[in-house]
């Protein structure tokens, strides 16, 4: 369950601190020069920062003192980036992102690729352990580029491991084994033991998303086996783990509790914080499945006093979960709830703000209050119904007494009564549906506030993206830009806002509008460009609005740009076909047409890098179509 983020805190392997070398004993130092201290430092944190992050915090402090002349810049570098590495150890993130940037400025200030490179990694990864997924994944691609042109195999494989963890952490397990083999190839290429042992541990996990178990444990058995003979503890204690976890997934609690217990003793030795919460977690769960209630509640504290302290949040997301489980299935539905609420604000603050996330909290709290509301109503309906009894019980004796007397009364008596029953009824349902309705109106208004906070994001992800894109464009034409990508998004939501249903629109009205946008914008009348729609009816929820506005706007602005130069008239065709559960977006033009050897996985340019990411978005796929000018079609599901 935990094997991925286990994983993923030994990253920082691929960090420059691999190399192992002999050096001088600490007690010899005094009797070296300034320059050749710095060298031994720098020897004696390659050698301890796996084993022991104290003695290696104090040799990198020394270090920073010796190297602030300006011939040792490059090792100033070193020991920040390492200062970086040992905070990370210890849970200590923001100060570990805070020396990562100033060695990166010291690489920038040197025109030191490798070490920007390092820089750029080892932010990524403690990014990665936050749950900055985005700017983890931007940090890695920085660091991969530069890796690559410089063919530095160790830490290509570095970047390859932590990539496909980033696949496996959405899911993406075919993405994700492709990355392994490469960096497991490369790591047989250069004989090293270390990687290869870290590389078939994560390789594991993909043997144990597909209940392979039997491979699993080999190749985790393997894995420890080399581990050990390197004396990489880390990876020793990250095996020990991920081997119980493998025992869990087959109910094997005893086994699994043997290797847990075995990977904390070590953690406690060799005095590694990170990851610890985790472990505490894993062994709380093991023994809530031994029915070892009282022991499991300890270490789930434990596991939470300390994913608290060192603000481990992606870790706080497994531990609220896992106690909401907890206390329901001990039948503490409070607590369970109270637990399910943490859980949901921190699975909503994570990786993307997710629709199904927030959905699923606000359907928990909503199920709540209809429970609730049910009691009341049947508390109501009870009283009602012991006010009737009474008052028929007095009617009756009433009408005994005066039985033969006052007929005329009864009978008019009798009609009020009646009348006044129906009249109840009556009131009793309109109320039920206003309260049906509100509740209705009241979860759809926190879905479109939902929306909007995702569209916002959205937003600031394109202007992030636009402004690394576009430092070399005029500002205005990049403001430009951004003004259509926001403004198609505004379409949407205006027009969401103008109807009854707040949660999908007909796609042609919002082309139709889309589409006269584009032409005052870029003035087609006068430049003698026509765009053309035919669209099927087809109605789309704002997950696939947002994504296919932001792809028509991108491919029409590219057309109207680049498709006709010179002012040469043309057209341009929008074109959306419904094939039963199956869509399709083409967009094309009688332009120029695309340059020779154009390639869709080799794009570089913003626009058509931002359509192929709205096309995974939408879980669909982008094919450029042949013929005469430029063509692209986006299928999808709906």
């Amino acid at each position: 369950m935990h094997m991925l983020y286990r994983i993923l805190m030994l990253m920082c392997l691929f960090c420059p601190l691999m190399a192992q070398s002999q050096t001088a004993a600490p007690d010899s130092l005094q009797k070296l020069s300034s320059d050749q201290k710095i060298e031994a430092y720098q020897a004696l944190i390659k050698k301890h920062i796996d084993n022991d992050l104290a003695k290696s915090l104090n040799w990198v402090n020394k270090g920073i003192e010796l190297a602030q002349k300006p011939s040792q810049k490059k090792a100033l570098g070193f020991f920040f980036l390492n200062k970086g590495v040992i905070y990370d150890n210890q849970g200590k993130f923001e100060e570990a992102i805070v020396y990562y940037k100033k060695a990166l400025k010291v690489a920038q200030e040197l025109d030191y690729t490798i070490g920007m490179a390092k820089a750029y990694q080892n932010i990524g990864v403690t990014y990665a352990k936050q749950g900055n997924y985005e700017q983890c994944m931007r940090f890695f691609l920085k660091a991969l580029k530069i890796y690559e042109a410089a063919q530095d195999k160790k830490h290509m494989i570095g970047m390859y491991n932590n990539i496909a963890i980033m696949h496996m952490r959405f899911d993406n397990i075919d993405k994700a084994l492709a990355e392994y083999q490469k960096g497991l190839q490369l790591s047989r290429e250069i004989k090293d033991l270390r990687l290869i042992s870290r590389v078939s541990a994560n390789i594991s996990e993909i043997y144990l998303r597909k209940k392979h178990y039997k491979k699993a444990i080999a190749t985790l058995q393997e894995s420890l086996a080399l581990s050990r003979e390197v004396k990489d503890y880390r990876q020793v204690i990250a095996t020990l783990g991920n081997i119980a976890e493998v025992y869990e997934n087959q109910s094997l609690f005893d086994s699994a509790l043997v290797y847990n217990i075995r990977g904390l003793r070590l953690q406690e030795k060799y005095r590694f914080q990170e990851g610890i919460a985790l472990k505490y977690l894993s062994i709380a769960q093991v023994y809530n499945a031994l029915r070892k209630v009282r022991l499991s509640e300890e270490y789930y504290q434990k596991a939470l006093e300390i994913a608290l302290e060192y603000k481990e949040t992606p870790t706080l997301k497994n531990i609220y979960r896992s106690l909401h489980e907890h206390y329901a299935e001990h039948k503490q539905p409070q607590k369970a709830y109270a637990y399910l609420l943490k859980f949901n604000v921190i699975k909503d603050s994570l990786f993307n703000l997710q629709k199904n996330q927030q959905i699923e909290k606000i359907r928990a709290q909503y199920e709540l209050d209809q429970r609730q509301k049910q009691v009341e109503l049947l508390t109501q309906s009870n009283r009602l119904k012991t006010l009737e009894a009474e008052r028929d019980r007095a009617f009756r004796q009433m009408l005994l007494i005066i039985v033969g007397v006052l007929v005329g009364f009864f009978l008019l008596l009798i009609g009020q009564y009646r009348n006044k029953q129906k009249h109840n009824r009556l009131l009793l349902e309109k109320n039920q549906k206003i309260a049906r309705t509100l509740d209705e109106k009241e979860i759809l208004l926190k879905e479109v506030h939902h929306r909007v906070k995702n569209n916002l994001q959205i937003v600031s992800s394109l202007l992030n993206l636009q402004a690394e894109f576009g430092q070399y464009q005029d500002p205005r034409e990049v403001l430009q830009q951004s003004q259509h990508k926001i403004h198609t998004m505004a379409i949407i939501h205006e027009r969401l806002y103008q109807s009854e249903d707040l949660a999908s629109m007909d796609f042609k009205a919002y082309l139709d509008e889309l589409v006269e946008h584009l032409q005052n914008s870029f003035d087609l009348a006068e430049r003698q460009v026509t765009i053309y729609s035919e669209v099927d009816a087809v109605v789309l929820t704002m997950d696939h609005l947002v994504p296919c506005g932001l792809i028509i706007t991108e491919l029409v602005t590219n057309s109207i740009k680049y498709a006709f130069p010179d002012n040469k008239p043309g057209c341009i065709d929008i074109k959306i076909i419904r094939q039963e559960d199956w869509c399709k977006l083409m967009i094309s033009d009688n332009g120029i047409g695309l340059p020779p050897g154009f390639a869709l996985d080799k794009v570089t340019t913003l626009g058509l890098r931002l359509v192929q990411g709205l096309t995974r978005q939408l879980g669909g796929s982008l094919t450029n179509l042949a013929g005469k000018g430029t063509g692209f079609e986006v299928g999808f599901k709906v």
